[in-house]
């Protein structure tokens, strides 16, 4: 009969080790653990005691130091091949089970009471279900319907090997080899949710010693916590200080949250572009933070040379509307290489540039215009000025024009069937 071996990767897991190595110590035959903090007695502890015998600890489990540091390129896959190498010698023809320190697996006496129908099945991969938990126990990751754990359980045989890259699959020389997805056992991850860990510490603490909470209250209050049940309301992230925002969310993070919702095509942009290219008829256009570069897009298709950059670079590489005509580029600074045109337009950008930036800023603008220029901006009065907590300058609309025609940019009447006609300020070279 196939024996059943366990095999991790492990490094600095010492919270979350225990519980996964308890869901799987007295079902394996043997386990495997590649420890990354070379023999550390956390993980000695655990497999020893989880066995409470030495005798069979030496027996039952092989603890490797790990040679390749978590910093190394392709570390993961190299790490992989460590026990797979020592799989392969003391385990060829048996099966192997694969978890992360923080996953536990329920009824794997049923994996290994399965192992003859896989064995039958002449099946060398079986994927089992994975539920991925997400902040608390009481909530999962449903970006599909199931997750499936591909190659987790497999036949050690001599011609597996795991690619030398992050996160790699595990590989098989023979292509044609037989794959099965398996759902009578689940693999738990915890990896998302490890902070309960440390609520389920707080709580036993307190249970031990609080002298301001009755225990009803702490159990109620951890109870809500691992659940996902605690009272909250939503909170407007824009406000947070910068020392917390410049550590969990750099700027290409917030400028997730920031255009997730500005990545589509509306009829706005293509009605205002219609009306644009019908009016100014020009030849090359300039959009300065053009996000997402819908309204380029648009007039890209009408034959016009339509250029944008934007500050982002997250947006330039993520947007479906860029065909290499959108750059990354800051209204403060003048690119030459990009040339002249005879349409410059900023749509929602002006507002966002701090006020001793801005008399810059306008100069760039225009010295990249040769003959029309449109601004939108959401002056003093309108509602939208409020609503983004990024908006700087909040002034009005002569306030602008004022500034606009500072930089030799004349301003003309803008025309009344043109959309959002109200935030419009229309120039061209004086």
């Amino acid at each position: 009969m196939s024996k059943l071996v366990v095999a991790y990767i492990v490094e600095n897991d010492e919270d979350v080790f225990p519980l996964s190595f308890d869901s799987v110590k007295d079902v394996a035959d043997h386990i495997v653990v590649v420890d990354g903090n070379h023999y550390s007695e956390p993980y000695k502890e655990n497999c020893e005691q989880g066995w409470q015998y030495t005798n069979m600890y030496k027996s039952k489990c092989s603890l490797i130091s790990n040679p390749y540091p978590h910093e190394e390129l392709g570390a993961n896959g190299k790490q992989r091949n460590v026990y797979l190498k020592h799989l392969k010698k003391h385990f060829l023809g048996d099966w192997c089970l694969v978890l992360d320190a923080d996953e536990s697996v329920n009824n794997l006496q049923q994996l290994k009471d399965d192992l003859d129908h896989f064995e039958k099945q002449e099946a060398v991969f079986v994927h089992p279900r994975m539920i991925h938990f997400i902040k608390d126990l009481a909530h999962e990751d449903s970006t599909s319907k199931y997750h499936w754990c591909i190659g987790r359980i497999f036949k050690i045989r001599d011609d597996l090997h795991y690619p030398e890259v992050e996160h790699p699959i595990l590989q098989c020389d023979d292509k044609s080899a037989f794959c099965m997805y398996y759902n009578k056992i689940i693999l738990y991850h915890l990896g998302y949710c490890r902070e309960i860990f440390g609520l389920r510490k707080k709580y036993l603490n307190h249970l031990q010693k609080s002298n301001i909470h009755s225990k009803s209250f702490l159990h109620h209050w951890y109870y809500a916590h691992i659940t996902g049940q605690y009272p909250t309301t939503n909170f407007d992230i824009e406000t947070l200080p910068n020392v917390l925002k410049d550590y969990f969310m750099p700027s290409n993070i917030m400028n997730v949250h920031y255009f997730k919702d500005r990545m589509g095509l509306e009829d706005k942009h293509m009605l205002e572009a219609l009306l644009w290219n019908e009016y100014f008829k020009p030849k090359r256009s300039l959009e300065v933070g053009c996000g997402a570069g819908q309204r380029s897009w648009v007039l890209k298709k009408m034959g016009v040379d339509a250029l944008g950059f934007d500050i982002s670079e997250y947006i330039i590489g993520a947007s479906p509307f860029n065909s290499g005509n959108l750059s990354q580029n800051d209204v403060c600074m003048f690119d030459y290489s990009l040339g002249d045109f005879d349409f410059v337009f900023t749509y929602d950008l002006l507002e966002h540039v701090k006020y001793e930036d801005l008399d810059e800023a306008l100069r760039n603008i225009k010295q990249y215009g040769t003959k029309n220029f449109l601004f939108s901006i959401p002056f003093l009065g309108d509602a939208n000025l409020e609503k983004d907590k990024t908006h700087i300058i909040k002034e009005s609309k002569e306030w602008w024009e004022k500034k606009i025609s500072g930089v030799g940019i004349k301003i003309v009447e803008t025309p009344k069937h043109f959309m959002f006609s109200e935030q419009l300020i229309i120039g061209e070279i004086k």
